[in-house]
């Protein structure tokens, strides 16, 4: 706010409540009786009680009846130590001297197929599992079936029923 405008502002900043100047000399009145019918305020200490209250806290808390105990915990240390290195030791030796590693070309056909056998997959699940359709369709042309294979196939596993169902 400039200087030169202030005696030309309307809003000083300061407001009062409607009517409140009306009635100010009968309540400044009312509140000179209640203050000379009213001694104290309603609250009373006992007498020298500021004087002698730091005394009184000083010997409460200087008297120790009983003594705390005092739990110690490096008794335990060795325990603790010996469990983190027994775990170590062994997160080390299961991760370091565990070179046998499990691979597909170990298996055998035999075993896949008990395993796909076993655990009832449908045709359309086996053809999500193939990821790359020419690798497998080249897969597939290259492999050579001898007749004795499709002689052991016909005899063991198909039967007349289904032959005639099919067509």
């Amino acid at each position: 706010m400039k200087l030169n405008s202030l005696n030309t502002n309307k809003h000083r900043g300061f407001k009062t409540p409607d009517r409140y100047f009306n009635n100010l000399d009968q309540d400044l009145l009312h509140l000179a009786k209640l203050h000379a019918k009213t001694d104290a305020s309603g609250f009373k200490a006992p007498n020298d009680y500021f004087n002698t209250l730091e005394t009184q806290i000083l010997q409460k808390t200087s008297q120790q009846t009983n003594p705390s105990k005092v739990i110690t915990l490096k008794r335990n240390t060795w325990l603790y130590v010996s469990s983190i290195a027994a775990t170590l030791l062994l997160f080390f030796s299961l991760t370091l001297f565990n070179k046998s590693a499990s691979s597909f070309d170990s298996l055998n056909n035999d075993t896949l197929v008990s395993y796909i056998l076993s655990q009832d997959i449908d045709y359309s699940e086996m053809a999500s599992l193939i990821t790359d359709e020419t690798t497998f369709a080249d897969n597939i042309l290259k492999e050579s079936i001898s007749d004795q294979n499709i002689e052991t196939y016909l005899e063991n596993d198909l039967e007349l029923d289904d032959l005639l169902n099919q067509n």
